[in-house]
């Protein structure tokens, strides 16, 4: 979900999801590692807030996990909020 803060508008993103024959394939993550998961907020969707971009990203997974030997699932849910904002002007002036 991208949140404009100043205006208070909001928009929910697509997300690419996996093959579904992805879902009987595993991969085992073991205490102290990580995955990652790439996804691309494309400029365009940024710009519909206006083209000053200062933006809130809520960024959520759920799945289920298999904790253990035992073959049992669980739910799981993460998010995390990250801020996306554009850079001042870096124009610079060179000397003659």
């Amino acid at each position: 979900m991208l949140r404009d803060p100043a205006s208070g508008r909001s928009r929910p993103q697509r997300i690419s999801l996996a093959d579904r024959a992805l879902r009987n394939v595993f991969t085992p993550i073991a205490p102290g590692q990580s995955i990652t998961l790439d996804e691309v907020i494309r400029a365009s969707e940024l710009r519909q807030f206006g083209e000053k971009v200062d933006l809130t990203a809520e960024i959520g997974v759920s799945s289920n996990i298999t904790v253990g030997t035992a073959g049992a699932t669980q739910p799981f849910k993460g998010t995390v909020t990250l801020r996306i904002a554009g850079q001042k002007d870096q124009t610079t002036v060179s000397e003659p």
